[in-house]
């Protein structure tokens, strides 16, 4: 498995983690966001997806860190469309470009 399949999956249950989070924070509760052991992930993982966008650290301390999909809209859209099934070229070029060299 891909490390982009890895990163797929974290972030389709860091996106259910947090839409739970967010009922609980309307209803009264205080959600600061998941940690690494919610979504399974190494936190060096983790912490290249910050530093790629995809995520932010909402809280951290000596014990614990944080985090929240930064933009969950985005990010259920780029899942959606990786998982649609891609369409092969009606015609393949039978032709090396560079047979002629």
């Amino acid at each position: 498995m891909d490390y982009l399949c890895i990163w797929v999956e974290i972030l389709q249950d860091a996106l259910a983690l947090q839409e739970k989070g967010e009922v609980e924070q309307a209803r009264g509760y205080s959600w600061l966001g998941f940690q690494w052991f919610d979504v399974h992930a190494n936190p060096q993982t983790l912490k290249k997806m910050v530093t790629s966008k995809l995520l932010n650290i909402t809280f951290s301390s000596h014990s614990s860190t944080h985090y929240k999909v930064a933009d969950p809209a985005l990010v259920r859209e780029a899942i959606q469309a990786m998982s649609e099934p891609t369409s092969q070229p009606e015609h393949e070029m039978l032709v090396d470009l560079f047979d002629w060299c």
